[in-house]
């Protein structure tokens, strides 16, 4: 109808017809129905645009404009070159030729950034432990974004979150959110992720017909992956139709068919075998194959079997008993090797894991490529031909994995991904040349889990990204999905995403590689390369009851001040003999990364055994409880350790709002924070403000807010390491040209807000250099360009106290509207003993230890200084002495002693 109605050009019928689509949005439940109303909108659009009609043609294309699909592109740009057209002929008047122009230009510039955004919500939930906010945010998209690809991304996720609760309500929710997610979704391999989750929802529901509709829809609608095939096994009766059902999976990656051997009392997953006989690989280099076993008797056979059976036969099979409570093991193993001289059995002494044992028996491997089985799991024959002939057509790779599904004893598949898959890589089969493990990596790391994703990360850190292939493979491995395997998901419970201590050993390993060209681990690793937390260590000391003097807990990803001052702590208290923990709190505006981790300056400090870091799950006792960085607690985490502490502290680094100009944003509320405590911790704590100008904040404006909070009379000053800071060299003549230097972030509050003020501190001047380190790019949008005689050092580029060596005088002046929690940097310079000069407002802070100015007198306050040594010199000790007195690391540990 629509064609028709652009065909005949009826302007108005066609805007007609179109209303209801530019009101309600070109979406339908169905998705045939969908793609045609696409294919309207875009029509539409085009004919509207022929007649000028611009406004209605672009509102068109911003609800249907989608960035991936080439055809809506390819349409943008044949407009663009219509709009070129009626301009050289002067067909469209001024106005209009600049609407459509930034339309279009609104148009093209709008990216796919919807999978990124809905990504960063889901790591927050899943891997930091986030709930309400998450949810929230997930809900709002789902119901009120205007792009469909939105909706249905964040419908997914909801669906997805509610099967994770594995309650029946949640599965009927769930089902609704896949419902809405369907009305928007018009890619195929989503429509088939859908159709997986609800089958599985109306397994668990236990609604066979329902499920039953859902397959024929699908089927219909041409939906059909294997992992659909897969789900529909579950709703197969006999153990005859689920094989039939697994062999519709596997034919789609052209893997030879399975089935069952005869029943001889077995469980289901223990009968299966291949249907046909494949060729046998006779030749070729001898692939070394690890099998770390405990107490694994009853279902080992089925993994040595499927072992014995594989194509690639010139195979060196090492079964390493873990010191298992009984013989069993052993008795299997030696059972097969009687009859196979491939196969063979190490005893291990005593109990250590999976990766001590598997290193045991790399020590004594002798093959070219190694491998590893799990002890229970079923491969198919041509799992390790496919992974050889792979390393040996492409010498530039190292190291290639292989997929495999999940499945229950009766070949049931409910185990599904954090995207909703049920057929997934393998980190387990990593195959790799043994060469380039015995010359660069040595050996697995050793600890209780984990370890293969971390050498699969050595591989690729070392040779490059292409160096470790994740091959497509479909399922050649069947997985035993069961809650006593000895390795579960690598320690990524919740359905593929780090948490916990699998997401600190994933950011503890991932900083060592980046930090260290040498990754190569011996077998016997009397020192950890870096510490992990106590539930991962190997032997069988480990508790997760541990007792510390102190813990500090705080956001640990950040650069700068707050960080800092932990680390500062952190170093005070090791040195007095005190043990530390430490416990990551989040703040949820932070953008999660493996490369923004916790920051490398705070993993030096931990050592394991006297800084050690705290992981959820764990429990622990402390003396003192210091929680820096309130921001940390104003949204509610779940992955928070159970710390039972006899005294709770909260460093109060900043005010709640980021300013109090008009601008101002709440970073957090006292009665929220208050609460969350309460709730993590069982008892109240009492604040501490980091300065001055922090507690007049607090009273001035939250003065009504206060009573949700023990404010304590004393505040909790900064610290800082004087002798580590001192500048040894002697200080400039004053024939010299003045170095003026600042150090702060580069942030619009920490600058001045004029240009006058800026280049009055700051002078553009042929008598003085200034020196800035940590950025110039709010300076430079203030001044238009910076002056010649200005030296940027970017935020990080130098070490603060390398910067300090090379200036005479720091000046520090700031947003006005900005309130400066205390001035880390301006300890640092007066420790290193250097003159400095602030506002006013710092007088309350530093007393006579600084000089203070305003912007206009600062410079003259400087050049004085500068020339007289004397005056320089006085200065400059005076700030010395009363840092030494106020803020070393002396005074915090009688700070401390006190609290004790």
């Amino acid at each position: 109808m629509a064609k028709g109605l652009i065909k005949i050009g009826d302007e108005k019928c066609l805007e007609q017809f179109l209303a209801p689509y530019l009101k309600n949005g070109f979406h339908h439940p169905d998705r045939q129905t969908r793609q045609n109303l696409e294919e309207i909108g875009k029509a539409g659009a085009k004919a509207l645009w022929e007649k000028k009609q611009y406004q209605t043609a672009c509102q068109i294309l911003e609800k249907i404009f989608d960035p991936d699909k080439k055809d809506h592109n390819q349409l943008v740009r044949t407009l663009e070159r219509q709009l070129e057209v009626a301009e050289r002929e002067n067909r469209i008047d001024e106005t209009a030729e600049r609407k459509a122009k930034a339309c279009l230009e609104r148009i093209r510039e709008r990216k796919n950034d919807i999978p990124e955004k809905i990504n960063d919500i889901r790591i927050k939930l899943y891997s930091l432990g986030f709930v309400d906010r998450p949810l929230q945010e997930l809900t709002e998209r789902a119901q009120h974004s205007h792009e469909a690809r939105s909706r249905a991304a964040a419908d997914w996720e909801l669906a997805l979150w509610n099967m994770h609760e594995k309650s029946d309500d949640c599965y009927r929710k769930a089902l609704g959110w896949i419902t809405r997610a369907r009305s928007d979704a018009t890619d195929q391999d989503f429509c088939s992720r859908l159709d997986t989750a609800e089958l599985l929802c109306h397994y668990f529901l236990n609604q066979p017909d329902k499920g039953r509709k859902t397959f024929e829809r699908a089927s219909r609608e041409k939906e059909i992956e294997p992992d659909v095939m897969l789900a529909w096994t579950n709703y197969q009766v006999t153990p005859v139709e689920r094989i039939q059902c697994i062999n519709k999976a596997l034919v789609h990656y052209d893997i030879p068919p399975v089935s069952l051997l005869p029943d001889e009392g077995q469980l289901t997953f223990d009968r299966l075998t291949c249907t046909v006989k494949l060729p046998d690989i006779n030749h070729g280099p001898k692939v070394t194959v690890l099998i770390a076993a405990y107490d694994a008797a009853r279902r080992l056979p089925t993994a040595l079997r499927s072992l014995q059976a594989q194509t690639w036969k010139n195979l060196e099979i090492i079964v390493i008993d873990d010191c298992s409570p009984t013989n069993g093991t052993v008795q299997v193993t030696e059972t097969f090797a009687a009859k196979d001289p491939r196969i063979r059995v190490i005893r291990m002494e005593k109990n250590g894991g999976l990766y001590l044992a598997r290193n045991r028996g790399l020590h004594e491997s002798t093959g070219e490529f190694i491998t590893s089985h799990d002890a229970d799991d079923w491969s198919h024959p041509l799992k390790i031909e496919t992974q050889v002939r792979y390393l040996l057509a492409n010498s530039q790779v190292m190291g290639c994995t292989s997929e495999h599904t999940r499945a229950t004893s009766d070949l049931s598949y409910i185990r599904w991904t954090g995207t909703g898959h049920l057929i997934v890589s393998d980190s387990s089969s990593f195959m790799f040349r043994q060469s380039s493990m015995k010359e660069h990596f040595g050996y697995w790391d050793s600890v209780r889990s984990g370890a293969d994703n971390e050498l699969i990360r050595r591989f690729s850190t070392r040779f490059g990204k292409t160096a470790v292939v994740h091959m497509p493979t479909g399922p050649l491995s069947f997985r035993r999905y069961s809650p006593n395997a000895m390795i579960e998901d690598e320690g990524t419970d919740m359905y593929g995403f780090y948490f916990g201590a699998a997401k600190i050993y994933f950011q503890a390993y991932s900083a060592y590689h980046r930090l260290n060209e040498n990754l190569y681990y011996p077998r016997k690793n009397v020192v950890r390369p870096f510490a992990v937390p106590e539930p991962l260590l190997t032997g069988n000391n480990h508790t997760n009851h541990m007792h510390f003097d102190i813990i500090i807990a705080s956001e640990f990803r950040m650069s700068g001040g707050s960080v800092e001052s932990c680390i500062e702590e952190i170093r005070a208290t090791r040195a007095y003999g005190m043990r530390v923990g430490i416990v990551e709190l989040h703040r949820y505006d932070l953008v999660y990364k493996a490369q923004t981790g916790i920051r490398p300056e705070v993993w030096r400090e931990i050592d394991g055994t006297h800084v050690s870091i705290i992981a959820y799950g764990q429990k622990a006792t402390c003396d003192l409880l210091l929680l820096r960085y309130p921001p940390v607690l104003q949204e509610l985490q779940r992955y928070i350790p159970k710390i039972n502490a006899k005294r709770i502290k909260v460093i109060v680094n900043q005010p709640p709002m980021s300013d109090y100009g008009t601008q101002g944003i709440i970073r957090y509320t006292l009665k929220k924070c208050a609460e969350n405590i309460k709730y993590y911790f069982g008892k109240e704590a009492i604040w501490h403000p980091i300065g001055p100008q922090v507690r007049k904040a607090l009273h001035t404006h939250h003065g009504n807010e206060l009573y949700h909070i023990n404010l304590s009379a004393e505040d909790w000053y900064n610290i800082i390491d004087i002798n580590e800071w001192y500048r040894r060299i002697k200080p400039r003549s004053p024939k010299d040209k003045l170095r003026i230097g600042r150090h702060s972030r580069d942030h619009a509050h920490k600058w001045p807000q004029s240009k006058a003020d800026i280049l009055a501190a700051y002078p553009d001047s042929d008598d003085t250099e200034v020196h800035v380190l940590g950025g110039t790019s709010t300076a430079k949008k203030i001044l238009g360009s910076l002056p010649d005689n200005w030296i940027e050092y970017p935020f990080g580029s130098l070490h603060p106290r390398d910067f300090l060596q090379e200036i005479d005088v720091w000046i520090y002046f700031a947003n006005p509207d900005w309130i400066e929690s205390f001035g880390r940097a301006v300890i640092e310079a007066m420790a290193a003993g250097i003159p400095v000069i602030l506002p006013e407002i710092y007088r309350p802070l530093f007393n006579d230890s600084a000089i203070y100015a305003t912007p206009q007198t600062a410079l003259k306050i400087a050049q004085e200084l500068h020339a007289d040594p004397d005056a320089y010199t006085e200065q400059a000790e005076k700030a010395r002495k009363y840092v030494a007195e106020r803020f070393s690391h002396e005074m915090h540990m009688k700070r401390i002693k006190s609290f004790l």
